[in-house]
This record gives C-alpha cells, structure tokens and sequence, in this order.
C-alpha cells in the first residue's frame, strides 16, 4: 500500500508523520512514521508499506498528522476527514 502526503496549502506543515494501521491495530514499524515538513506547491511525500493480501483495506491503511503554521495539530483520513488532533496515536486509527 502507498500513501502520499501533499501540503495543498498556501504555508509548510511541519511534524507530519503517518500512522500505519491494520484494523484499530498499528502496522509496522517505524510507527507513526515521520515525513517531517511538507512545503506547499511541492509534489509531496510518498510513502509504502507491506500489508497481507487478505486484509480488509476498508478498516486499514494511513492517516496522516501534522502541524500547521499556527501550531494546531491536525489528522486527516484517507476519506478525506479533517479534524483537529488532541489524542495519542493509540485512539486514532
């Protein structure tokens, strides 16, 4: 599985690191995975991992978190969800 990062705002985001999941479960290791800053109007940031064929790609994946230019850190879902971060990795799949 690929998942790629792309800062589509106007200012960098910084701290940005992917949390690999299989289910509610993290997967692999580093985890989360750390991109670091992502300047905006850049093509971005790919990045894969091994998953086992059978598994239910609806429940696992990435999600991506980071901190933007007013220090507020956000988690973004592959759907697309955004929403600010207060939590720990462990409750956010």
């Amino acid at each position: 599985m690929s998942a790629t990062v792309i800062n589509t705002s106007q200012q960098p985001i910084y701290d940005a690191e992917l949390g690999w999941h299989l289910g509610i479960a993290g997967h692999g290791e580093p985890n989360p995975e750390p991109l670091g800053t992502i300047m905006p109007g850049l093509p971005g940031v790919t990045k894969m991992r091994e998953f086992p064929p059978d598994v239910n790609l609806d429940i696992s994946g990435a999600v991506v978190r980071f901190t933007d230019a007013g220090r507020v850190r956000w988690l973004r879902r592959p759907d697309g969800y955004l929403n600010e971060f207060t939590e720990n990795w462990a409750s956010a799949p």
